[in-house]
């Protein structure tokens, strides 16, 4: 418990200078709109090497989200919701995993979109 403690007073310390260190993503990165949020996520996606090799590929969806493709299949959608990058597989309705970070998100996208 003490050294739960002291961690959970770390984080705060470090928070409090660092803001992404602490949260993964800064305090102003909570209020951004989707479309700046999505933006840098198919960025990211777009300039992984281990996707393109594969022969993934993200682009923008019509309206919003980023479509995942592997080859001609259709993998899933990325968008951005309450704070969170929310990842909607193929044939769903409701997204069923999220990542609170770019880095986060890509790692997911490599785990389901290369299986």
């Amino acid at each position: 418990m003490y050294l739960a403690r002291r961690w959970g007073d770390a984080r705060a310390a470090i928070g409090e200078r660092f803001p992404r260190a602490a949260t993964g993503y800064c305090v102003e990165e909570r209020g951004m709109s989707a479309a700046i949020m999505e933006s840098r996520l198919l960025i990211a996606l777009g300039t992984d090497a281990d996707l393109s090799a594969s022969g993934c590929a993200a682009e923008a969806g019509e309206g919003a989200g980023i479509i995942i493709r592997h080859g001609e299949h259709y993998r899933g959608a990325w968008s951005w919701q309450s704070g969170a990058y929310a990842f909607t597989p193929a044939g769903y309705s409701q997204f069923t995993c999220q990542a609170q970070t770019i880095d986060e998100a890509v790692i997911v996208t490599r785990q389901l979109a290369l299986r």
